[in-house]
């Protein structure tokens, strides 16, 4: 037989047994990975490439010049 219950969340017994709230106990009791941290010598920083293309465009927009030729 289903379980019921009020509509709102605040109302679910501790013990409920419904899908929702079986799938948020599995959500939480998931262990969530860490991210990983740049060296402090790298952080905000941006990559090469991107600083090299972006000094290459300002002079090309201050020689009026367009990239899209």
């Amino acid at each position: 037989m289903r379980e019921r219950h009020h509509r709102t969340e605040s109302k679910h017994p501790r013990t409920c047994t419904c899908t929702t709230c079986q799938e948020k106990r599995i959500v939480a009791a998931a262990t969530k990975t860490k991210k990983k941290r740049k060296p402090k010598s790298q952080r905000g920083r941006g990559s090469k490439e991107q600083v090299a293309e972006s000094a290459i465009s300002d002079v090309m927009d201050m020689l009026g010049l367009s990239g899209d030729r």
